[in-house]
């Protein structure tokens, strides 16, 4: 098992949602390769994916409502050995997140007809700001404060593809494959996504400030 160490945040990374101004504010982080390895490995830490690049991680975040918006985006080069033959292969990813974020507990969101019909609000601008936030994906917040972290975490593996091989069709240079296959693809792939997926269900039940 790879040694584990605790991942240092960058400061920006955590937004006190008190001290964020009325129009919001944005920046660039520089976060090295080998922080987006080590973040991945707080969900799994056996996972072999390594960054041939640094990223430069886009943030913007502003009041809205209650709670925030908060958009990121970013773009790296990963690298993982191919589960057959295990020769190293290239993978772009590019994430973008737009979330509305809330405080409180996550729980299941359910919207009616009536919460954007024209009696619920006073005008166009306000229906057109609740579609708005319909149309973004949900999530929430505890104590006050916005991690960005775990956020990106979640985008990263869910641009990774699921099973890299060679002739994974999300390689920088899709090749042909000369490892022996031991099961079906289909079967092959079932059983590394569900490994994946089972560590970043762990840690969001381990983190209660995760949202």
């Amino acid at each position: 098992m790879k040694e584990r160490k605790e991942l240092e945040i960058p400061k920006n990374f955590i937004i006190r949602t008190d001290r964020l101004p009325e129009h919001g504010f944005d920046f660039s982080e520089t976060v090295t390769g080998t922080w987006l390895s080590a973040l991945l490995a707080e969900s799994d830490p056996e996972h072999e994916w390594s960054f041939a690049q640094d990223a430069s991680v886009r943030v913007q975040c502003r009041p809205q409502g209650e709670g925030v918006i908060l958009e990121s985006a970013s773009g790296t080069l990963a690298e993982h050995p191919c589960t057959r033959c295990l020769r190293v292969v290239k993978f772009p990813v590019n994430f973008q997140i737009d979330m509305y974020l809330e405080p409180g507990e996550e729980k299941e969101l359910e919207l009616s007809e009536e919460d954007f019909s024209v009696e619920s609000f006073l005008g166009q601008d306000e229906i057109h700001s609740a579609m708005q936030l319909a149309s973004r994906e949900r999530g929430f917040f505890k104590d006050g404060v916005v991690e960005v972290a775990p956020l990106i975490r979640e985008e990263l593996w869910l641009q990774l593809p699921d099973y890299p091989t060679c002739d994974n069709s999300a390689a920088l240079e899709p090749a042909g494959c000369h490892g022996e296959v031991l099961e079906s693809s289909k079967a092959e792939e079932l059983r590394f996504r569900q490994a994946k997926w089972a560590g970043l269900a762990d840690l969001k039940k381990r983190l209660p400030s995760d949202s």
